[in-house]
């Protein structure tokens, strides 16, 4: 869950905050590989597919709005698989300064499908969750980024890599 909060949170800061031009717009998540970057994430489990749209919008007053839809996953380990759909959304107040961007979470809503399904097919166990903004552990994120007319490119302060770093203009 930390994790996904933490690759939910790309942008933002207080309100009347100063945005670069460049950032303003509609975006739409490119992630080529996401099944290769979970697989090293998720070891030793095998991930066997990943995928997950997302768009972002981003106002000339910083307001960051993403949507997350028809997430899905499927990984297994031990004769059980495992299978997890997500969507989500937050809002985030956003503000530039150079090449840094920091972001401020005002708002998420997340919500989890994972099911259980042993070596046998019988007995799947599911379990539904719907998480909020008392779930996101880290509300504040920086980014360094680089954008252009046509893309735009993150990386987390952590300097860790991530499926969400890499966004077209739409």
């Amino acid at each position: 869950m930390r994790r996904l909060a933490l690759i939910f949170c790309l942008l933002a800061s207080p309100a009347a905050a100063e945005i670069d031009p460049c950032i303003v717009g509609v975006w739409r998540l490119q992630s080529p590989d996401m099944t290769s970057f979970w697989s090293q994430m998720a070891a030793p489990m095998q991930v066997e597919t990943v995928s997950v749209n997302g768009a972002a919008q981003v106002g000339a007053d910083g307001m960051l709005q993403m949507v997350m839809s028809n997430g899905y996953g499927r990984m297994s380990n031990a004769g059980i698989a495992f299978e997890a759909r997500f969507d989500g959304r937050f809002a985030a107040q956003a503000e530039s300064q150079g090449n840094q961007l920091r972001s401020e979470i005002v708002d998420a809503l997340f919500n989890f499908e994972v099911r259980m399904i042993t070596a046998d097919g019988t007995n799947p166990v599911m379990q539904q969750v719907q998480n909020g903004m008392e779930t996101v552990e880290e509300r504040v994120n920086v980014h360094s980024y680089v954008c252009t007319d046509t893309t735009l490119q993150l990386r987390h302060s952590s300097g860790e890599p991530s499926p969400f770093d890499n966004w077209v203009r739409q």
